[in-house]
């Protein structure tokens, strides 16, 4: 899990700046089993 207020969470994640990065926020507590997640998901994965 990233935290911003944590920037050692970012550092140590696989994230590579030299490419775009996404993020799908679905609202805290929310379930990422959702139609439109999962959709959103898709859509990003395709281009």
């Amino acid at each position: 899990m990233l935290d911003y207020k944590k920037p050692e969470t970012i550092l140590n994640s696989n994230i590579n700046p030299a490419l775009p990065l996404k993020f799908i926020t679905h609202g805290f507590g929310g379930k990422n089993n959702l139609t439109w997640v999962w959709a959103m998901k898709n859509a990003f994965l395709k281009k």
